[in-house]
């Protein structure tokens, strides 16, 4: 389950953007029952990503995170702080 998107901020280096749900290695305990909400900022169309896991529970919990504002401000500043990842590439 994911949602892509392009950067409509241009200060930002990022080019596109994916919010997505995704399964944990199978090395992680309970990984057949929890995932991971994981943001991926892509610098295209040089091949260049970045990511980082936002939150971990299982998938009605996730979910329900975006019921919450704080979710939003942390997606936020992710958003700017792996656009800044992807400035030195």
């Amino acid at each position: 389950m994911f949602e892509r998107f392009a950067n409509p901020d241009k200060s930002l280096c990022a080019s596109d953007f994916v919010l997505r749900i995704v399964k944990p290695p199978k090395t992680v305990v309970n990984h057949e029952k929890i995932r991971n909400l994981e943001l991926v900022a892509y610098k295209l169309p040089a091949p260049y990503k970045a990511s980082v896991v936002l939150e971990t529970g299982i998938k009605e919990e996730l979910l329900n995170k975006f019921k919450d504002e704080n979710i939003y401000k942390k997606i936020e500043e992710s958003l700017r702080s792996l656009s800044k990842d992807l400035e030195d590439i």
